[in-house]
């Protein structure tokens, strides 16, 4: 999705589908909702084998596309879908807003689902369709 933001010339349609964008990235406290596996991938991805809650969400922070600034400023003209399933903790809604706003066509949606893998299935299926949709035109 950042691509979206800095390389807008290249980047066609972009589909964040559950993306971390700044809300869990921004707070120790929403960071200690997550599951215990995907804080040690973060971790790992930050080369880390001890995953310290308030170190991790410290570097966290600055992958916060709203830190960084790129939610802020001028819109981009890539058009974004920014899909969640209903209660993602790592992904909630109001992420999915904010992206919508930043782009000038985007768009937040959030599917209702108490089964995880009948939810995914429907963004992906919602996803394909939008994206033969933005290609096309």
């Amino acid at each position: 999705m950042r691509l979206s933001f800095l390389e807008q010339q290249r980047i066609k349609a972009c589909v964040a589908l559950g993306a971390p964008v700044h809300d869990i990235l921004s707070s120790a406290d929403k960071m200690k909702s997550m599951p215990k596996m995907y804080l040690d991938v973060l971790g790992s991805r930050l080369g880390k084998s001890a995953v310290d809650i308030h170190s991790l969400a410290a570097q966290m922070s600055a992958w916060s596309l709203r830190t960084q600034g790129l939610l802020a400023s001028r819109k981009t003209k890539v058009p974004i879908l920014a899909v969640s399933l209903e209660g993602d903790p790592v992904a909630p809604h109001s992420d999915n807003k904010l992206v919508a706003m930043s782009s000038q066509y985007g768009e937040a949606v959030k599917i209702p689902s108490n089964n995880l893998s009948a939810g995914y299935q429907k963004s992906l299926d919602l996803a394909v369709n939008w994206l033969i949709t933005e290609l096309k035109s």
